[in-house]
């Protein structure tokens, strides 16, 4: 499993446990995520997050993804007040050698 991507940035220790978003469209900016709202944008510190709990009526890009992925923030997609689990990523990536016969 050496060649799992490791990402190189803020220790797990030192990050904030888990954000939950509801409603607005997640797009990547240069150094962050904006959660871009009717009432705004909020900047979300992707590489200080560990979890981001994507509740319904949130869109994400795929430049949101990517850079989530770079970062090693875990992207869940969750029902209303977080009661069900829809989808998730999996922590570091996932080795291909099971895909590989």
């Amino acid at each position: 499993m050496g060649n799992i991507h490791r990402p190189t940035g803020v220790p797990l220790r030192a990050r904030i446990t888990f954000l939950v978003i509801d409603r607005g469209t997640l797009h990547a900016s240069q150094h962050s995520l904006q959660l871009e709202r009717k009432t705004g944008s909020i900047e979300i510190p992707c590489a200080q997050s560990t979890v981001l709990l994507l509740e319904p009526g949130v869109t994400v890009t795929h430049a949101a993804v990517k850079m989530c992925s770079d970062q090693g923030t875990l992207l869940i997609w969750v029902g209303e007040a977080c009661v069900r689990v829809y989808s998730a990523g999996e922590p570091g990536g996932a080795a291909g050698e099971r895909i590989l016969a």
